[in-house]
């Protein structure tokens, strides 16, 4: 017969599926068992002196006096609860005055205290018993967590109280937006209006223009490619010495300017380039077409068409050197004029930007040397009379006005979205989270400082600097475990892997506080962050007793 002592607890409270024992009052309560050693109390009924005991399985039946004598005889152990004979079964320690637990029967006399009363070790007899020093720490420790506990359920009610202000905030500023919304839709409607109409009544007052325009844009196109043509059948002309309407090697050949390597004298690869036509004949057609745009640059310099403009005095000159296309390096020539000499052909476009001879129109058009004409210094934006420029101003008016009605609409719909998103927003049973909506906490180990905005997103920037990794956004709330976790998924992708996600386990604190970041599997992370929000004293129902202290 042994003597087994029991404490007797008050009701406990429970944080996070832990029961903290806050300890208001105990005593020492000792009971008679007569039970062998090593039996479960639960289980000691099975064990009765007076009958044969029946292994746990029911396969055998002994002798109760073979019930702890060293010797394995059930299959499941169950006949040496206080010995080491079977591999398979347990050894209850009683532990009195502090928690029962149970050992595996292997562990029974091996030399090693296990039991904190030292029940496990009785033949050697020589372990202390250390329930009571035990009970002290865990009474220390259970007093700790339930000081955190009940000043994190103080501030999570502050916290509650504070989400019932932000909701409300949210609800009325969502109602002002609702009617601001049905303003700005008639002011948008209005503005639409307005500007349709306004824009009817500038489209009629420029169909006139229109047609002027469309009219003096095609005979803007046909002057200029019979000024074109004209331009290459006067250079056709100067080349064909012999006047036999078709040119030939020797009549380029004579031609100092074509001479790219100034060696003297103008050979055939020099030629060939020019005309790259090899079998072709040249008559003025093909010229005009395909020759002419290459010599077109060379031709012009021979002639003296690029002779540099007297300086403007509102404009001055940009470029006051130009290389030789001998050298193949014509400089860009952005905006800059040159005159034409009386006898040249007129109305040339300045168009050698590049310098590159063979870089010219496909179309073998007018490449734009010499002196911009004073018609093509002209604007080419229409100019209208008082009437339509009146028009014209009134529709961008309305069209501004359109614009900014309907920007302004757009901002209070956006608004009102988020609003609405916020207002469904799993902030918890009693919306003891949403305070923490709009803040961010850090932690840093070794190489990252990680961040975590709850019911944002979670990232990490190095700590020697960077960019910030996005680990994971918003998703939801997870319940599996021990306790309420944030789940953030839909991170940046990992190189060669799955996009990066988190998920953080939320315990009671006195203080927000982010810590333990670790990657158990690879782009998957984990957190641990304590928070007053998760603070909750147990109700009356969820209270227990706990009697193994």
């Amino acid at each position: 017969m042994r003597e087994r002592c029991r404490l007797l607890t008050a009701p406990a409270m429970y944080i996070e599926h832990v029961y903290i024992l806050f300890m208001l009052s105990l005593s020492v309560d000792c009971v008679n068992y007569d039970f062998p050693r090593g039996v479960r109390p639960n289980v000691a009924t099975f064990y009765d002196p007076s009958k044969d005991f029946v292994c746990f399985d029911g396969l055998v039946t002994i002798p109760f006096s073979q019930v702890n004598d060293d010797y394995c005889d059930c299959n499941d152990g169950s006949d040496e609860p206080g010995t080491s004979a079977c591999s398979n079964g347990w050894f209850h320690c009683m532990n009195s005055g502090y928690l029962e637990t149970q050992i595996q029967t292997s562990r029974v006399n091996d030399g090693i205290c296990d039991c904190c009363d030292g029940s496990d070790e009785y033949v050697s007899n020589q372990c202390q018993n250390t329930c009571s020093l035990l009970n002290e720490m865990a009474r220390a420790r259970a007093e700790a967590r339930a000081k955190i506990l009940r000043e994190g359920n103080d501030m999570r009610l502050k916290l509650i109280e504070q989400a019932k202000q932000i909701r409300l905030q949210k609800e009325e500023r969502l109602k002002k937006l609702e009617d601001e919304r049905v303003e700005a839709e008639k002011l948008k409607d209005s503005a639409e209006s307005q500007k349709r109409f306004a824009e009817e009544v500038e489209d009629a007052g420029l169909q006139v223009y229109r047609a002027q325009e469309e009219k003096a844009r095609i005979a803007k196109l046909e002057k200029e490619k019979e000024e074109a043509w004209k331009e290459a059948h006067d250079a056709f002309v100067n080349l064909d010495s012999n006047q036999n309407n078709i040119l030939d090697l020797e009549e380029i050949q004579v031609k100092q300017t074509f001479d790219q390597n100034k060696d003297g004298q103008v050979s055939n690869d020099e030629i060939n380039w020019f005309l790259d036509l090899k079998d072709v004949e040249v008559n003025e057609e093909v010229f005009h077409n395909s020759v002419w745009p290459h010599v077109k640059p060379l031709y012009m310099i021979e002639k003296g068409l690029f002779l540099p403009p007297e300086p403007h005095q509102d404009e001055p000159l940009q470029n006051e050197n130009l290389e030789t296309p001998a050298e193949e390096n014509l400089e860009k020539e952005d905006d800059s004029h040159y005159e034409e000499e009386p006898d040249t052909l007129d109305k040339q476009d300045d168009d050698d930007e590049e310098g590159n001879l063979g870089e010219q129109e496909a179309d073998g058009g007018q490449t734009g040397e010499g002196e911009v004409t004073p018609e093509h210094k002209e604007s080419t934006e229409p100019v209208y009379d008082a009437f339509t420029t009146r028009l014209i101003e009134e529709a961008n008016e309305a069209r501004t006005q359109f614009n900014s009605a309907q920007e302004a609409l757009q901002n209070i719909e956006r608004e009102m979205q988020q609003i609405k998103e916020k207002l469904d927003m799993d902030y918890g049973p009693e919306d003891e989270y949403s305070p923490l909506d709009g803040q961010c906490f850090t932690f840093t180990d070794r190489e990252y400082t990680y961040k975590l905005c709850p019911f944002n997103q979670v990232t990490q920037a190095p700590k020697s600097g960077g960019s910030e990794t996005r680990l994971g956004s918003w998703s939801s709330w997870s319940t599996a475990g021990d306790g309420p976790a944030m789940i953030y998924d839909k991170g940046q992708s990992c190189w060669n892997g799955p996009q990066r996600s988190t998920k953080v386990f939320v315990e009671c604190g006195s203080e927000n506080v982010l810590y333990n970041v670790v990657e158990p599997n690879k782009c998957e992370y984990q957190m641990h962050f304590k928070t007053p929000a998760a603070c909750k004293l147990a109700t009356d129902e969820d209270k227990l007793g706990h009697d193994e202290l």
